[in-house]
């Protein structure tokens, strides 16, 4: 299937700004992937919503073996990912696993988000940062070391992953969700000197340094829902007189999946 077919199904779909950017897979080197399937509008639901809010893009660099994309995930690698219960950290786990990580390790805020990570998005562990030393429970989870860190939060547990990495591991720095809001200064890592020891590399990622690539990201990103070796999940907040109250379910980490605010009926 080449771009000029995909284009018609996808594109109209989507708003303007990646519409344009589905029309970059009219060039030959966008070619999606062989047997990539397609989602159209009528049969998605809220899973189109999943692919407009940017964490298929943030996610597609993860594992983009063909550019020295910091985070490049190699066969065998154990994965860690912080947050991991929302949009873009069940998918980075999800991802991580169907591309050949050997083990995918998740943190949450609640026993609740912990379970789901593991029957539901599949990760091979998962636990609760509010339960104890997160260093321990690292060293639990992933006995032999971190390949892969995906960082939405930031703050002491990146200071712990840091702890637990191997030669030549890799950090890709998405978000900080643990500092937006301090009274005090932002707590940087102490551990730093760890990237130094093992050789390591921590770089963080804006999902518009990649748009180039956008295409090639709905395109896989929608197979995996369609096929449904990809789950989703989205928290919908009725009226838009809830939304101060909604905007501080994300920050309290109260959300399960992409926090969606609806204003008006369908």
């Amino acid at each position: 299937m080449d771009g000029a077919s995909l284009t018609p199904r996808l594109g109209a779909a989507l708003p303007a700004e990646q519409r344009t950017a589905v029309e970059g897979l009219r060039t030959s080197e966008r070619r999606a992937p062989r047997n990539t399937c397609i989602l159209r509008a009528d049969d998605i639901g809220p899973r189109l919503r999943t692919l407009r809010t940017g964490w298929a893009f943030r996610c597609r660099m993860l594992v983009d073996g063909r550019r020295q994309i910091v985070g490049v995930l190699l066969p065998g690698d154990t994965v860690f990912v912080s947050g991991a219960a929302g949009a873009v950290g069940s998918a980075v786990g999800q991802i991580a696993r169907l591309r050949g990580a050997s083990r995918v390790i998740g943190s949450a805020g609640t026993d609740e988000k912990v379970a789901v990570l593991t029957s539901r998005y599949g990760f091979d562990a998962a636990f609760n940062y509010k339960n104890g030393k997160v260093s321990r429970m690292l060293h639990e989870a992933a006995p032999d070391g971190i390949d892969v860190y995906f960082d939405n939060v930031g703050g002491e547990i990146l200071d712990a992953v840091l702890t637990r990495i191997n030669r030549k591991a890799r950090i890709v720095i998405c978000g900080a969700i643990s500092q937006y809001n301090n009274t005090e200064a932002v707590k940087g890592p102490a551990n730093y000197l760890s990237l130094l020891v093992n050789r390591a590399k921590m770089e963080g990622i804006v999902v518009f340094d990649n748009t180039a690539r956008f295409p090639l990201a709905i395109a896989e990103m929608a197979g995996y829902l369609k096929a449904g070796t990809m789950k989703s999940r989205e928290d919908v907040v009725r009226g838009l007189d809830t939304f101060p109250e909604s905007l501080l379910k994300l920050f309290r980490g109260e959300n399960f999946g992409k926090l969606v605010l609806q204003v008006a009926e369908g």
